[in-house]
């Protein structure tokens, strides 16, 4: 059987392979793949078509493929009013209970902003789903039904930031941050949160006074879970993050069978 694609980000059009552990619970995947200004969900759920609601994000190539680091397409966001909509709670309900989201990302500058990297579009505290990576303080924030540390909130500062692979989780195990394999933060709160009709999940920014700025950064991976992956599962996905796509060839079959009266095969699969 050929092996998954593990760390090298599959073709577009590639599918996912359903029967992975790590696609249970799967909301959206976004690998960022199909080139600029418009991508979709590779999870087959009606998603709205992505586009650019302001500015331009273009296409990047990045380098090869390293353990831990999303490689190939991807978009860059150029510009810190940028927003694109990613997921419409109309036709994508977000989670309001656990959850994990994991994210390819890399910070272009060195400039802190009062920015978002992903996030959903309400000024009502109790919808939140945002990370800011890192805010205007250089700390990164998770916030998940609110913003109140230790409750709905849990935050880390110190890290150094490069071409990194996040994941986000909140669930009965309490609120993590992942940075890379490693377990960056984490507190015992299990929130919740609420979806409001007409919001939509952004990354780069989005409508909400007073923070509407996204940052200056490459997206490569956005995928989300409505449920908590365990953390073995985060170290593993951390290390190959495109390994819950379809192989990269079929699998072998034996010898065709001669052909029925009819001129039909007969496949047992």
């Amino acid at each position: 059987m050929p092996s998954a694609w593990g760390a090298i980000k599959p073709p577009a059009g590639t599918a996912l392979a359903w029967g992975h552990p790590l696609t249970k619970g799967l909301l959206m995947c976004f690998p960022f793949n199909e080139g600029p200004g418009m991508w979709s969900s590779v999870t087959g759920m009606p998603h709205k078509k992505s586009v650019v609601e302001v500015g331009t994000f273009p296409w990047f190539s990045g380098g090869a493929a390293v353990r831990g680091r999303p490689s190939g397409r991807g978009v860059r966001n150029i510009l810190a009013t940028n927003k694109v909509l990613i997921a419409d709670v109309a036709l994508v309900p977000l989670p309001v209970g656990p959850c994990t989201v994991a994210l390819g990302y890399r910070k272009t500058d060195a400039t802190l902003r009062d920015s978002y990297a992903f996030g959903v579009d309400d000024v009502d505290v109790i919808t939140r789903l945002n990370v800011h990576l890192p805010y205007v303080d250089g700390v990164v924030y998770f916030d998940y039904g609110g913003i109140g540390a230790g409750t709905t909130r849990v935050s880390v500062s110190g890290l150094a930031f490069g071409s990194n692979f996040w994941v986000f989780s909140t669930g009965p195990r309490g609120m993590e941050i992942w940075q890379d394999g490693a377990l960056r933060a984490s507190n015992t709160a299990n929130p919740t949160r609420r979806n409001d009709a007409g919001t939509g999940l952004y990354i780069g920014g989005m409508d909400a006074i007073p923070f509407t700025d996204g940052d200056l950064a490459e997206y490569s991976y956005f995928a989300m879970w409505g449920r908590q992956l365990s953390r073995q599962d985060i170290v593993a996905l951390s290390g190959e993050p495109y390994s819950l796509f379809a192989p990269s060839a079929p699998y072998k079959r034996g010898a065709l069978p001669a052909a029925a009266a009819d001129g039909s095969y007969a496949f047992i699969m």
